[in-house]
């Protein structure tokens, strides 16, 4: 039988929009997903179990993607991708940002435990909360190159066969 919390929900049906989680809910809701993914089952799957889980994973990956969907936030986390843990005073001065705007964008990564911060007398230190939100802003910027190269050589390509018809209609 499953753990329910006191609202007799298991931790398999709260949703991952949920801000309230402890650290150990989402880890286990995270363990759960994991093995949607890898595995394609729910430990003691229930009917539609999966499905409610596979829906959460998914809910789960949108927000982190939401949380992304911001120049500013993505410029602060590849700042902490190359520099590791920063001063949140290093963060405003390398963006150029206002220290209300860097606070407000860090906020929304903090909600959505993207990033950490670690108070040291009177600055806050920010860090990635895992590296490997860093390579998946490098894989898209390979996925980005990848097709940016398609494009070019689909334009040079359009340009060349311009430039032959062109060159092989006869002068009036």
């Amino acid at each position: 039988m499953q753990s329910t919390d006191h609202s007799g929900h298991t931790a398999a049906e709260r949703s991952f929009n949920d801000c309230e989680w402890t650290s150990k809910e989402m880890f286990l809701n995270i363990f759960v997903a994991a093995n949607i993914v890898v595995h394609n089952c729910v430990p003691n799957e229930q009917p539609g179990e999966a499905d409610s889980m596979q829906d959460s994973l998914r809910r789960f990956k949108a927000d982190i993607f939401q949380s992304l969907a911001h120049p500013t936030r993505i410029a602060i986390v590849e700042l902490l991708r190359d520099e590791c843990e920063v001063p949140a005073s290093r963060i405003h001065e390398c963006l150029g940002l206002e220290q209300a705007n860097a606070s407000q964008h860090l906020a929304v990564l903090r909600a959505k435990h993207i990033v950490t911060g670690r108070k040291e007398g009177n600055q806050v230190f920010y860090a990635l909360r895992d590296p490997i939100l860093g390579k998946i802003l490098d894989l898209m910027r390979q996925y980005f190159q990848a097709h940016l190269k398609d494009s070019l050589a689909l334009l040079k390509d359009m340009k060349t066969k311009k430039t032959l018809a062109t060159r092989s209609r006869p002068n009036k």
